[in-house]
């Protein structure tokens, strides 16, 4: 029995172990703050306010929503921009304010999130945010990992008038990740630029230490009826 185990534990682990892919999820409409994902720990949290801390007073450039502080950074890209009319249709708290800017750069892009911050071989989930409701902006953004997996478009909008976000999961091989943004104009007017609004990294519980706690409480339960 021992034997079994062992050989369980080895290949889950080395199924974990893979290179840094990006497992996409679906895409989501962003409607209010519970949208910030909790799961795990978080790593790092990131506010595409930029290189340029709003000073009208509107804006929060480190704004903390569902518990999660996201921090301004001018580490993304090369431009970026704080507008109301970002976010118009926002409740006009943290989440709006995390939604009212973005960073964005005149053609696609590459940016290397969480620099320094990552363990290789342990498991992460990536969160990102794109919000442009700008009249004549229509556009939608693909991220991919480098390794050739891409997220579904994330539009602009989305259905709910707050544009959506993205999650992936991934096992690190370096100590940061890379995402490659590239983006589809839908409008005449709207550009093919990359944009970013948020993002947020959390180290999550990989599927092999899963496994054995629940092994673990599988034979406490054995022990218990015996």
């Amino acid at each position: 029995m021992k034997k079994v185990i062992l050989c369980l534990v080895v290949v889950l682990c080395v199924g974990v172990s893979q290179a840094a892919v990006i497992n996409w999820q679906n895409v989501q409409n962003s409607t209010d703050e519970t949208n910030v994902s909790l799961r795990g720990v978080l790593v790092w949290a990131g506010n595409a306010a930029g290189s340029t801390v709003p000073t009208d007073g509107l804006y929060e450039p480190n704004p903390t929503a569902n518990g999660v502080q996201f921090m301004h950074t001018s580490t993304l890209l090369d431009k970026d921009h704080s507008s109301s009319d970002f976010n118009p249709n926002g409740a006009g708290d943290d989440y709006d304010d995390l939604l009212s800017t973005l960073d964005f750069s005149g053609t696609a892009a590459t940016v290397y999130l969480a620099d320094g911050l990552l363990t290789p071989g342990l498991l992460y989930e990536v969160q990102l945010w794109y919000t442009d409701a700008r009249a004549n902006k229509d556009r939608v953004m693909y991220y991919s990992d480098g390794h050739g997996s891409t997220s579904d478009q994330v539009h602009c909008i989305g259905t709910a008038g707050q544009g959506q976000y993205v999650k992936g999961v991934f096992t690190a091989n370096t100590t940061y990740l890379r995402i490659d943004i590239t983006a589809e104009a839908l409008s005449g007017k709207a550009t093919d630029d990359a944009h970013l609004s948020a993002y947020q990294i959390r180290e999550v519980p990989e599927p092999a230490t899963l496994a054995l706690l629940g092994m673990g409480s599988l034979v406490l339960l054995r022990r218990r009826k015996a």
